[in-house]
């Protein structure tokens, strides 16, 4: 059955020269026996065998229907097979969802949270049950910014690094980048595929450095005044030279810091 893809009849199992297991087969009282090959689309599963112990010649009629029965063996066995494949690939999405390093949600067309991952909920502080099931709108620090960006999303537009701010369960603010999409089937807006991205760090520091950069275009500006003022003061003496000089090594300085 294996070598030809057919069904195979043995009238009489203890006298078949091609039977190797014949010895145990008489032990047992077997006599007649038949197989049928369980495949799908051409692909080769496996074999259906059945025995008897009487001696009984080969039966077309019945070959006919075990072949049909070894057909609906396969076909339970390949839906079997993608069942399993499916509980898998949803094993291995879910855990990718949980475990991913970065802030991952969807929310609903109304704008209910319906899942979110680890990474979020430690983002914000909340629990799952603080976030999940909530609307998005509770979380953001901006009205008109989850506004803007639930109805981007209703146009079907994509989002990439849109910056937005997220309430903390402790009161303070996150500055994220949110990126987001929509699964829509059938025209119907399923939910959002949302990454959220914590840039609050990048954000102080970049407020820390525009304030240094303030500080320090007033002292040079300072300086500058001081020095025409100088200029102006001591036009007539003979120290316009050297407080110039020093002036100017002080600004050169500044610059340098």
């Amino acid at each position: 059955v294996w070598q030809s893809g057919e069904c195979a009849w043995v009238i009489d199992i203890v006298n078949d020269d091609n039977f190797p297991r014949f010895e145990s087969a008489a032990r047992n009282g077997l006599r007649s026996a038949f197989g049928c090959p369980i495949k799908i689309n051409n692909q080769f599963l496996g074999i259906v065998e059945f025995f008897t112990r009487r001696i009984e010649q080969a039966d077309n009629d019945l070959l006919e229907m075990m072949m049909t029965v070894a057909g609906s063996f396969g076909q339970f066995i390949e839906r079997k097979v993608a069942e399993e494949q499916l509980r898998t690939s949803e094993r291995e999405l879910a855990d990718f969802f949980d475990n991913a390093t970065v802030g991952f949600h969807w929310i609903g067309p109304n704008g209910t949270i319906m899942r979110a991952n680890r990474a979020e909920l430690d983002l914000l502080g909340y629990t799952r049950d603080e976030y999940v099931g909530r609307n998005i709108t509770e979380f953001h620090a901006d009205e008109d910014v989850i506004d803007d960006i639930l109805s981007r999303l209703r146009a079907n537009q994509e989002l990439h690094s849109y910056e937005a701010r997220l309430r903390c369960k402790n009161g303070d603010i996150k500055n994220v980048l949110i990126s987001s999409s929509v699964l829509w089937r059938d025209g119907q807006f399923i939910h959002t595929r949302c990454f959220t991205r914590d840039i609050t760090d990048r954000k102080h520091a970049e407020d820390a450095l525009r304030r240094s950069e303030g500080r320090l275009s007033f002292e040079l500006e300072s300086l500058t005044r001081l020095h025409a003022l100088s200029t102006r003061l001591l036009a007539s003496t003979g120290l316009q030279t050297a407080l110039e000089d020093i002036l100017t090594e002080a600004i050169h300085t500044t610059h340098a810091d």
